[in-house]
């Protein structure tokens, strides 16, 4: 197997994301190579390999939430996006004139969640304001003026129009939720004047998310109150469920604007999340059929009268955007990388936990025989946890999981309890038991794996990121089966960070945790101050994450050197949460498989 450069190793396997199809043309975001910004491309319909980048010079983006999404959405020939150094909403007047405009800057904030409302010409947006506190409202935004239409809840998201232009939904939710907790879905008739008459507010005491409308104006939206991500049809008369299949049907909603499924009528194409791949299938009254189309993971959906369309990853590709054939017709990569030659093969692993009712689930990744880890065997590990913890991985190609696997190290994605895609319940399994229940998750597998004399028991390392770097933290404390571990701007004191981190996830810890004794008695700052073994971490901190503030990283470091381990810090000034320049992940993969290998040998 062919060890990929450290270049191709730091290229994140996102590239596209946020599909939108319009009868003329195809817009959709993708990752600059070298710079890690996203840019607005477009190809038209009638001739799909002209693609045109849109905003060249300019990074789109939106900062609501921290998070983003919905940063762009076409408008008649045109398109809009929010500008991610101010936040500003660009408006692109179409092929003709070739003009871009600023049709509003928001002052002290952020613009997400953008939807076209064609019949009045004007964007309707999720407006984040620091005004006297952080407020939410939406917003319609016209190339000179701009109109409150919907404010009092704590958050929006998802504003969706029907076609005919007269009705409009949208999802808003309140403290101390998350959106994937309980959230309401409201429906409103437009006024000549263009603000909202709210004829219906729908509250199944569950989670809903992107509602979306039928080309004859009939209210679709998911939700998890039947204990899957389903489609429901949504009216006055009531509801009834377009696909009861025991999967979830759209992925956890950390970002605005996502679109996972898409309906002409009731036939739909949506997603079924089976063993943690994402599946598509063509949906009708009468049916589910798959499509042919090897995907671990559907990004995005859409389609219009020239065909639907996908941007999906597979086993062997990073993003494509891909137009669908019909069935038994082959399917046409419009844009993306060919596959990979020989990449990694994910095996789906579930390890039954207590009385066998539930299980952990993961992807294992076999090290190349070939690779300097591998010399003696069995090869170690390296296991990842991803962040929310709510997040999820899937069996995707990675290039960075093939530069391990290349170089003779087995490598294990975990999805511990409260990851989603495996439905509410197992999302929901966290509720005061974070550090509790992934941490035993991640020993489960781990020992399981051992067990099977799959991996090296004395080798095995683990990293996360985010809320995975709680888990991380949190397993190095609790025994000896980790050698060392890697936190990417993980959580390390829950009582520090539930004061000081922002407003979307200012009541998630004590959801997660429970009260501050609880959030104390569980943080890493706490759990490591009370092992008694040797600890090795490897911590990654941007200097501008306001998602887990940099002291957090700097104290535990203190701490664990004051207390006899060892850490390692890497800081980049311009980083926030998450890792975007290019030269930095490569110094970050660099330093992280160099701290492996001199405890390894």
């Amino acid at each position: 197997m062919r060890v990929p450069s450290l270049e191709e190793a730091a290229t994140p396997p996102e590239r596209m994301a946020e599909l939108h199809c319009t009868e003329a043309a195809l817009f959709w975001l993708e990752r600059h190579a070298e710079r890690g910004t996203h840019h607005l491309w477009r190809c038209p319909a009638e001739d799909m390999a002209q693609a045109q980048c849109l905003s060249k010079e300019e990074s789109v983006g939106s900062g609501v939430n921290q998070y983003g999404g919905g940063s762009h959405v076409p408008l008649h020939e045109g398109a809009a996006w929010v500008r991610q150094s101010d936040q500003s909403l660009r408006f692109w007047q179409g092929p003709d004139s070739n003009a871009t405009h600023t049709w509003y800057t928001p002052k002290r904030g952020s613009l997400g969640g953008l939807c076209a409302d064609p019949l009045r010409q004007r964007i309707v947006a999720v407006e984040e304001r620091s005004v006297a506190g952080t407020q939410q409202r939406l917003i319609a935004i016209e190339r000179h003026t701009q109109q409150v239409i919907a404010e009092g809840a704590d958050f929006y998201g998802a504003p969706a129009i029907s076609p005919n232009g007269a009705l409009m939904a949208w999802v808003e939710w309140s403290l101390p939720n998350m959106p994937w907790q309980q959230s309401r879905l409201k429906l409103a008739a437009i006024t000549s004047d263009g603000s909202l008459d709210v004829i219906d507010t729908f509250d199944f005491g569950a989670a809903v998310s992107q509602p979306t409308f039928t080309i004859d104006n009939a209210l679709i939206a998911m939700s998890d109150h039947a204990g899957w991500w389903q489609p429901w049809h949504v009216s006055a008369s009531g509801v009834h469920c377009l696909s009861d299949a025991p999967f979830d049907h759209i992925t956890t909603p950390w970002q605005l604007g996502e679109r996972q499924h898409s309906w002409s009528n009731e036939d739909g194409l949506c997603l079924h999340v089976e063993r943690g791949a994402a599946r598509l299938y063509r949906v009708s009254p009468k049916q589910s059929a798959p499509v042919a189309l090897e995907s671990g993971r559907a990004v995005s959906l859409g389609q219009a009268s020239h065909g639907q369309y996908v941007l999906a990853q597979g086993q062997a590709t990073t993003t494509q955007l891909i137009k669908l054939g019909e069935p038994g017709e082959p399917h046409q990569v419009v844009r993306g990388h060919p596959p990979i030659a020989h990449p990694p093969q994910p095996e789906y692993v579930s390890v039954p936990l207590g009385d066998g009712s539930e299980s952990v689930q993961g992807f294992f990744y076999p090290a190349s025989q070939a690779g300097s880890m591998a010399q003696t065997a069995p090869a170690p590990m390296i296991m990842r946890v991803h962040g929310g913890p709510t997040s999820a991985c899937y069996p995707v190609y990675d290039p960075l999981i093939h530069y391990w696997v290349a170089q003779g190290v087995n490598v294990v994605d975990i999805n511990p309890r409260g990851s989603g895609n495996f439905g509410r319940a197992y999302r929901q399994a966290l509720h005061h038991h974070w550090g509790v229940l992934d941490t035993e998750d991640v020993e489960r597998l781990t020992d399981a794996l051992i067990a099977q004399g799959r991996i090296c028991p004395q080798r095995c390392y683990i990293r996360g990121q985010s809320a995975g770097g709680f888990t991380v933290l949190n397993a190095l404390a609790n025994s000896t089966r980790f050698l060392a571990g890697t936190s990417l701007y993980g959580v390390t004191d829950a009582v520090s960070l539930a004061q000081q981190t922002h407003r979307f996830e200012s009541g998630y810890l004590d959801w997660l945790l429970g009260d501050e004794a609880q959030k104390q008695q569980r943080s890493p700052m706490h759990t490591l101050s009370r092992c008694r073994h040797y600890v090795n971490v490897l911590l990654i901190q941007g200097e501008l994450d306001k998602v887990v503030v940099p002291e957090q990283t700097h104290r535990l470091a203190r701490q664990l050197e004051k207390n006899g381990g060892h850490a390692e810090v890497l800081i980049f000034d311009n980083e926030s949460h998450g890792m975007q320049n290019p030269q930095n992940r490569m110094q970050m993969i660099q330093q992280e498989f160099a701290f492996y290998r001199r405890l390894s040998f």
